[in-house]
């Protein structure tokens, strides 16, 4: 029988952990990284060990498909209507073969232990993205803010205390501290139980990226006890005022899918509709950008005419207001978990969390119509304002499991799933009908709020594999395959404005699922010192379009890694994208790292 682990509930991000120990892919990863530097010291006769992890790496990423002109503005020079003006920054800013991010990062973790019963774990990172923070951009220069989120940062990310104890002869153990809560079974899906962290997209899509680096350690309590031999209760608490917001893209870099919510400096929002209609008066009709474009535009308007296409034209972009984020809600979780001997020693997990929204919907306030001397009020012309917004008081039930088949063509095959229900779950609207056109044109008085989003109840269910290939599978020492299938159902009716979304072609659905799956092999012991790791990547989404997967879309990568006696590694991959929405069907970029761990 092959030593296959079982699934864990997420891909760790911290360490070190509560519950028992079981391994992801992720997991299988880090297990061959090099264990750093261990240390030991006693202080007042008491032995303090440790261990100091670190590694610096050096990335870059280069854009290998040219910019659809479907998916660019044609007021920008695209082929299609306007809409595109509040998304088409980011691609606008590269063109094929362009450097768009060049990373230098150095990441470190620090674990001290005190008589092996408690300790201290520490982790702090910091990068500088050359490209980003010190090159000039073709369409939309970063704000500060965007340079800060993007460009360069240093940051302690984990930061907390643990410890063991034995009541009776149980064991309890308890975390304070900046820390991840990674509950559920989920590998690649999102939107399933492990819903109480925020992350950083961004950490993520830097060439050579680890999965630790993505999820945001935020302060809270967490503590697991054995209840008896199979069976642990486990809970957090985090207070309302440790909440945070997950990292988007910054507004204008090359994977931001949004001109208007990204970065805090993404301020305003184009109406091109009205836009259209003003300078048609004025003889060729078009849209802007940015207030900076018409005010160039402006120059070629007759002096008689200039005030008033000036205040016509200002009213067109939709100012940002303040974000409004959770009142203050506490986020919390309880967890039970068993084993069931007598189902081959199944695990199993159930699961209650209460969480606020970490990614934001776009809502909007309408405002005052805008009077213009010797001509009056212009009904178009309305002061509305859009916000980011963040919803609080949400529930999530869950159930997981993960076992390992013994016997038969499947043996060692690790296998789990999980179930997710919120009852109240946020499904966002199209913000430029839905949410903007209402606020500027629907007649309404000042201050009424338009939502960006209704509430409805969501079930998510996920089953996932690992299998450890033999020796021998193409001449190689070891290798892998995983593979995840994700459905989403939404209930209830869903909000007409939804249809209209170029995001989702042919309209949103109340269903939809997806599959990805990844496959690798390792040659060790190449050349006498070097590992090298080929893999291969699909994501696949097979039908409905709800935003967890969209029919049609495809996200395929290759990539080759190689180590040097556990300290020194490189890598290249390439990944290609078509299909499923406006976003990404020409975003095909090119990435190679090299990393050194000391």
């Amino acid at each position: 029988m092959q030593n296959t682990p079982k699934l864990s509930r997420a891909v760790r991000a911290t360490v070190p952990e509560i519950s028992p120990p079981s391994l992801t892919l992720g997991a299988l990863a880090l297990c061959l990284a090099p264990c750093g530097s261990v240390f030991a010291f006693q202080f007042d006769g008491e032995t303090v060990s440790g261990s100091l992890d670190t590694t610096v790496s050096y990335g870059t990423t280069y854009r290998m498909q040219a910019p659809s002109k479907k998916l660019i503005a044609r007021s920008n020079g695209g082929s299609v209507d306007n809409g595109p003006l509040v998304y088409d920054d980011g691609n606008l800013n590269f063109r094929k073969g362009d450097l768009v991010s060049e990373v230098a990062k150095v990441v470190s973790d620090l674990d001290l232990r005190f008589q092996e019963d408690y300790g201290v774990f520490l982790r702090g990172r910091a990068f500088y993205d050359f490209e980003l923070k010190d090159d000039s951009r073709r369409q939309r220069e970063l704000s500060d803010d965007g340079e800060d989120l993007a460009g360069s940062s240093a940051e302690l990310l984990d930061a907390f205390v643990y410890g063991s104890w034995k009541l009776g002869d149980r064991l309890f153990s308890a975390r304070l501290g900046r820390q991840v809560i990674n509950w559920g079974e989920s590998i690649f899906a999102q939107g399933g139980i492990s819903a109480t962290n925020p992350y950083d997209v961004g950490a993520l899509r830097a060439p050579g990226s680890e999965i630790k680096e993505a999820f945001l350690p935020t302060l809270m309590g967490s503590f697991s006890f054995e209840l008896n031999e199979s069976m642990t209760v486990e809970g957090y608490w985090q207070p309302g005022s440790s909440w945070k917001a997950s990292k988007l893209d910054a507004c204008g870099t090359f994977f931001s899918t949004t001109d208007v919510i990204g970065d805090d400096d993404c301020d305003y929002l184009p109406v091109a509709a009205i836009q259209e209609s003003v300078t048609g008066l004025l003889g060729r009709p078009t849209a802007f950008d940015s207030p900076d474009e018409v005010r160039a535009y402006l120059n070629g308007v007759p002096s008689g005419m200039r005030p008033l296409a000036e205040s016509l034209l200002m009213s067109t972009f939709v100012p940002r207001s303040h974000d409004v984020k959770p009142d203050g809600d506490a986020q919390y979780g309880l967890g039970l978990r068993w084993t069931a001997q007598e189902l081959n020693q199944t695990d199993f997990g159930l699961y209650y969390l209460r969480y606020s929204t970490q990614t934001p919907v776009v809502s909007a306030k309408a405002g005052a119509i805008l009077a213009v001397p010797g001509v009056g009020p212009i009904p178009f012309a309305n002061r509305a304002t859009y916000f980011a917004e963040y919803i609080g008081k949400r529930d999530l039930y869950g159930f997981s499991f993960n076992t390992t088949i013994n016997g038969g063509p499947l043996e060692g095959l690790a296998v789990a799933g999980e179930l997710s229900y919120r009852p109240d779950s946020i499904v966002s609207k199209y913000t430029s009908r839905a949410v903007i056109s209402p606020a500027v044109v629907g007649g309404l008085s000042q201050g009424t709020y338009i939502p960006g989003y209704v509430e409805r109840g969501r079930a998510q269910v996920t089953l996932s594999a690992i299998y450890l290939l033999p020796s021998g599978v193409l001449r190689a020492d070891s290798g892998s395959i995983v593979a995840e299938v994700s459905a989403n159902r939404i209930y209830g009716s869903l909000p007409a404005q939804t249809f209209d979304n170029p995001d989702l072609p042919g309209g949103m659905t109340n269903s939809s699922w997806g599959t990805t799956t990844t496959g690798s092999l390792t040659y060790d012991d190449i050349f006498g010192q070097f590992t090298v790791s080929p893999g291969v990547s699909v994501y696949a989404g097979i039908n409905g379009r709800n935003g967890a997967n969209n029919k049609g879309e495809r996200a395929y990568t290759a990539k080759v890694d190689a180590t040097y006696k556990e300290v020194i590694g490189a890598g290249i991959s390439y990944t290609a994208f078509n299909g499923g929405g406006r976003y990404n069907r020409d975003r095909d970029f090119l990435s190679f790292n090299v990393k050194y761990s000391f």
